[in-house]
């Protein structure tokens, strides 16, 4: 958890959203200003979950792979 919060994916985000929620609550830009700073504030959000999910993803797979090797070395020891 600690790796996520010195991500700085995880900042950029969370300052994406916060300039996105300025944008929305101040009225900076009128009608379009508040449209971008939704906009914005979805994708920075979906954007971040997509990208952890893909690393997240490819470090399992490392994972997986690693204990496979394990399995199959305690196999050729083991006969």
């Amino acid at each position: 958890m600690k790796e996520k919060l010195m991500s700085r994916k995880f900042w950029v985000s969370i300052l994406a959203i916060a300039i996105s929620i300025v944008s929305i609550f101040t009225d900076l830009g009128g009608t379009a200003g508040t449209i971008f700073g939704i906009i914005g504030m979805v994708l920075s959000t979906v954007s971040y979950v997509l990208v952890e999910g893909k690393i997240d993803v490819e470090k399992a797979k490392l994972d997986s792979e690693e204990i496979k090797k394990l399995i199959e070395s305690l196999r050729k020891e083991g006969e």
